[in-house]
């Protein structure tokens, strides 16, 4: 099973973790995770411009339901251009202030965050240059603001303990398009796309947590998640 959580090493002994699962399950939780008993975790996206969804329904999945031709979601996207594309012409972000969040998240008594830095659309929120569609990015369109540096560092100032959602498979993606193309077909996608960005985020921000989402048409091996878990170790 691909949807875990990875902690990353803050508070336990370095070791040396092999991409085998013998090595990856001999490796405990650090002690924070196990205290820690409240996280926020954050869903924020072109999404939610709409920020709708139908009963029992996930306002994340706004792009799969205009996939599906979803009648509802179909008549409130014509209040924003009619294309899923176009609600990056509406999300500004314009009050956002990430020291505001964070303080609320440490008097709320959480000990970590988590934020989703790509949903299913595959719209990320930070600066990775090599996406797919142009201008698929926060920090140039959108709010024009790297929402996970930003918010990383104000999380970090509070003293609390920053991860990512991240999610593995994208619906927009022309290498691979998730439930579009033939599942057995993603070895392109995950070696020239996934991987790269993947490894691009946790670099960059050097996440404490990492929870990764989307692997249930495909298995660990061709998501290679052991060679990427032992990597994030």
């Amino acid at each position: 099973i691909l949807i875990a959580t990875f902690i990353g090493p803050q508070t336990i002994k370095a070791q040396e973790v092999e991409p085998t699962w013998e090595s990856i399950n001999q490796r405990g939780y650090p002690e924070w995770f196990k205290d820690a008993k409240l996280g926020i975790f954050i869903h924020w996206g072109l999404y939610s411009v709409p920020a709708w969804a139908g009963p029992e329904g996930y306002g994340e999945w706004y792009y799969k339901g205009l996939m599906r031709g979803d009648s509802g979601r179909i008549a409130v996207m014509q209040k924003y251009g009619g294309d899923y594309k176009s609600l990056r012409d509406h999300w500004h972000a314009t009050n956002w202030d990430p020291k505001v969040w964070a303080k609320l998240f440490k008097q709320s008594g959480a000990k970590y965050v988590l934020l989703v830095t790509k949903h299913h659309d595959g719209y990320c929120l930070w600066d990775y240059p090599n996406t797919a569609l142009d201008n698929w990015n926060s920090v140039v369109s959108g709010p024009r603001r790297n929402i996970v540096s930003e918010l990383t560092e104000a999380v970090r100032d509070e003293g609390l303990q920053m991860g990512f959602y991240y999610s593995l498979t994208e619906w927009s993606n022309p290498i691979h398009t998730w439930t579009v193309h033939p599942n057995e077909n993603i070895g392109k996608y995950v070696d020239q796309y996934m991987i790269p960005q993947l490894k691009d985020l946790v670099v960059k921000y050097k996440p404490t947590v990492l929870f990764t989402d989307g692997e249930w048409d495909n298995t660990a091996e061709q998501f290679k998640a052991r060679e990427l878990i032992s990597w994030y170790y």
